[in-house]
């Protein structure tokens, strides 16, 4: 069996009801958004869907550029990069990179608690 495939039957994703990925839907909402980011967020939500699709390679080809843009383009510790950069791990998981999506989990949630501090909703996400 694949990584990220779920024994509850077909169309089913392990990552179905994720918080990274219900914050991705909300990647375009945030305050101050700008034509700008139309491309980036997406590029965020194919790459959501593409994962909750059982698709995480193809989620993974397209979040690891995206990543290294927002990055680029926001900075490490923005809330929109650190939503992507959740993305990212939850989909080298499913993709069986176990590793790599730890070690970026792990990144990422202490991103947030020092961005956010530990009580906060996008903290919480991500624990």
């Amino acid at each position: 069996m694949a990584r990220g495939d779920d024994e509850s039957g077909p169309g089913s994703s392990r990552f179905e009801g994720s918080a990274f990925l219900t914050q991705s839907a909300a990647f375009r909402r945030g305050a101050g958004y700008t034509d700008a980011r139309d491309g980036l967020a997406a590029n965020n939500d194919t790459a959501a869907a593409q994962l909750a699709a059982g698709r995480a390679a193809d989620a993974v080809a397209a979040l690891e550029p995206l990543l290294n843009e927002c990055r680029a383009k926001y900075g490490p510790r923005h809330p929109e990069t650190l939503v992507v950069e959740g993305n990212t791990a939850a989909a080298y998981v499913a993709a069986g990179r176990l590793a790599e999506g730890i070690e970026l989990m792990n990144a990422n949630l202490a991103s947030r608690e020092m961005q956010f501090g530990d009580e906060h909703p996008r903290t919480l996400t991500a624990r």
